[in-house]
């Protein structure tokens, strides 16, 4: 079964552009998520004192 998994990932092609393109945004947009939740926890520390 790994074996197969193996060959498998061998024979897969290089992603298209597009997918790339994809790959990137959903990156930058995981960031952007993960700085709003951050800048507002440091809000809320903030104005907690």
């Amino acid at each position: 079964m790994a074996k197969e998994a193996a060959d498998l990932n061998k024979k897969r092609i290089p992603p298209a552009r597009g997918s790339i393109k994809r790959h990137i945004f959903a990156s930058i947009l995981n960031n952007l998520k993960l700085m709003t939740i951050n800048s507002i926890r440091f809000l809320l520390c903030n104005n907690s004192d």
